[in-house]
């Protein structure tokens, strides 16, 4: 029974820190994009959504790291279920709130003519996923025995 604890245990920290390092990638390739990928102004009511598919490779690197992200945290959430400490569910929870949260904005700014708001609520909503992943992390290693 020990064995099957620390198994889960093992599970869980790996998922947190694939995430993690998802996150690192992300925050690379959007500061890359960012930076370096000017979408164009004169695009059909601003969506660039078709743009990106054929004309910019780092976009949708961006948009599949992503979604390895989301559907990292699922499994997260997932994984989070067999632990008795309701703390780290919680932290599951708010990760994955987060991460969808900020997913369906990279969606509205690609579709919805690039505002600034919208890049703002992305970069937050990395960072408190990162802040929220972190946090898990460090009571995985404290926390559960």
């Amino acid at each position: 029974m020990e064995q099957d604890n620390v198994r889960e245990v093992n599970k869980f920290r790996m998922a947190v820190g694939t995430i993690l390092a998802l996150l690192v990638i992300q925050f690379i390739l959007g500061m890359v994009v960012n930076l370096y990928v000017q979408i164009p102004s004169s695009l059909p009511n601003g969506n660039a959504m078709s743009w990106t598919m054929s004309h910019s490779p780092l976009i949708l690197m961006h948009m599949i790291v992503g979604t390895l992200i989301l559907v990292v945290s699922i499994w997260i959430m997932m994984l989070s279920l067999s632990f008795e400490q309701k703390s780290i569910m919680i932290l599951s929870i708010v990760g994955f709130v987060f991460i969808i949260s900020t997913w369906a904005i990279g969606i509205a700014f690609l579709t919805s003519g690039q505002t600034n708001i919208l890049s703002l609520m992305m970069s937050l909503g990395f960072i408190l996923s990162t802040v929220t992943y972190g946090i898990e992390m460090y009571g995985i290693r404290n926390g559960i025995k």
